[in-house]
């Protein structure tokens, strides 16, 4: 029965999952072990190597836009920095 197969796949997930969830080898894209792809489309990326390839492109460093570009975080072009949500203030 392949019902009895994917319950089975689906309960093994399961407990991977939430060994991870109390481990220190969950994945984070603070830790720079999460990558993001299209397979359709042929392209992938983890946050480190994009913020390593625009930063020259956008006038910052590498490490602060790898901290911008996962959270609550904005790029402002005007002083060319990652700020937060209360810096931004709506205005960019």
């Amino acid at each position: 029965d392949a019902s009895g197969g994917v319950e089975d796949v689906d309960a093994e997930l399961e407990d991977i999952l939430t060994e991870a969830d109390h481990s220190d080898a969950t994945f984070s894209v603070e830790r720079g072990n999460v990558a993001f792809a299209c397979a359709a489309d042929g392209w992938a990326f983890r946050t480190d190597l994009f913020a390593e390839m625009y930063a020259s492109k956008l006038g910052c460093s590498s490490k602060a836009l790898r901290k911008g570009l996962w959270g609550d975080w904005f790029y402002h072009p005007k002083s060319k920095k990652i700020v937060g949500k209360k810096t931004a203030g709506g205005k960019l």
